[in-house]
């Protein structure tokens, strides 16, 4: 049987380099799809029209990226401003054809990414061979449902070790506290399943407090409410990182703000996909819409998804 590999290393690469401490090298998320089946797959429905994400051929874009993220010297607010000038300003003929037959063809509106090189569309089996052929494309794949990563186990541990603080024991992280790192002056991101807004640990600590809303808080279902989490994993992650409540500093970071984009959820029916993974990275590069700020991007992100295995 024959697979096609898609390689999203670039969204991985953008995440470091959100970092933009050091730029360095990271193993990329791989999408194997097989060529003989996804494209008939009975659950894109009985018209034929399969949802997918066209990526590009950019090597050179690639290479010019990580030399612009790893120039010695610059300071973070001009590393990501450098990063994001070369990934917004690609552009070649090849791109400017398959986005014309994209437009001709697609059922639904056609999305294209500067966060990688990719266009979302709708398009039917035979329209995606012609895609695949088309010089400058990379790679045609399914874009997929996201999931919650589930816990390998669930048990019951001894009372002695539930309590609140032992994972902040187990980290170390009091010695870092004494020294000062303590998250201040940080802003955390996480792409879960939302964040509730109001819990008593994390409200005063979200970036929305002092910054539009849609500079904070990324949804799909909920965009024009404060953050909400239907299941609760994602206050509980968001929590690790930068809980506090009273006297107990749950989170490892608490000095940190937080914002968040949902993604995800694990509590109810919602169709998250790659595509909205990507649309979420791109917020998160430049959540306030100004380019010339840099101060709204995340320092760091986590991430809570996955790609269903086949």
């Amino acid at each position: 049987m024959f697979y096609h590999k898609i390689s999203l290393l670039e969204i991985v690469v953008l995440a470091g380099a959100l970092l933009v401490i050091q730029f360095s090298a990271v193993s990329g998320l791989s999408l194997d799809v097989d060529e003989t089946d996804w494209v008939n797959d009975p659950q894109w429905g009985s018209d034929g029209q399969v949802p997918v994400l066209v990526f590009l051929q950019t090597d050179q874009l690639q290479h010019e990226v990580q030399m612009a993220a790893s120039v010695r010297g610059l300071s973070r607010a001009a590393r990501i401003q450098q990063v994001s000038r070369k990934l917004q300003g690609y552009h070649s003929v090849s791109s400017d054809r398959i986005a014309e037959y994209l437009e001709l063809h697609s059922t639904i509106p056609v999305k294209r990414f500067w966060i990688v090189s990719a266009f979302s569309a709708s398009l039917t089996p035979s329209q995606i061979k012609e895609v695949e052929i088309m010089e400058g494309v990379e790679s045609v794949a399914p874009d997929v449902a996201i999931e919650g990563i589930e816990p390998v186990e669930v048990r019951d541990v001894p009372a002695t070790a539930a309590s609140a603080t032992s994972h902040i024991d187990l980290l170390g992280v009091h010695d870092l506290w004494n020294r000062g790192y303590t998250g201040a002056g940080r802003l955390v991101c996480s792409f879960d399943t939302g964040v509730e807004q109001a819990h008593p640990s994390l409200s005063s600590s979200w970036r929305g407090n002092t910054s539009a809303l849609s500079s904070a808080w990324m949804s799909t279902a909920n965009s024009s409410s404060t953050p909400t989490d239907v299941s609760g994993h994602g206050t509980h992650t968001m929590g690790t990182m930068v809980g506090v409540e009273g006297a107990d500093t749950i989170g490892v970071a608490p000095g940190a703000d937080w914002m968040t984009a949902g993604v995800i959820d694990q509590g109810r029916s919602l169709s998250g996909t790659i595509s909205d993974i990507l649309s979420a990275f791109q917020w998160a590069l430049n959540p306030d819409g100004n380019p010339m700020t840099t101060e709204d991007v995340p320092d760091v992100i986590l991430n809570s998804w996955g790609v269903p295995a086949a």
